[in-house]
């Protein structure tokens, strides 16, 4: 899967369990500055990327993640 793919799935997951338009999803955006953001979200979306993209994600990555874009590298790096 390449890396265009991983970070569209991960701006989807955010944009759907924050409830914006995919198009505002920022993946150079702190994941902290995005509105609505909490660790109960930041989970929710993790087992959203582990269906769709069919991937075990550990527990630790989406906390190592600064930011989308660095989260779907770090899942990237998985597969």
């Amino acid at each position: 899967m390449n890396t265009q793919t991983v970070e569209d799935a991960v701006a989807t997951a955010l944009a759907n369990r924050l409830k914006m338009d995919k198009a505002d999803i920022d993946l150079d955006l702190p994941l902290h500055l995005l509105p609505k953001i909490e660790s109960l979200v930041v989970l929710t979306v993790v087992v959203d990327l582990e269906d769709a993209l069919n991937v075990v994600i550990p527990d630790d990555i989406p906390f190592e993640a600064v930011t989308a874009r660095d989260l779907a590298k770090l899942i990237r790096e998985l597969m």
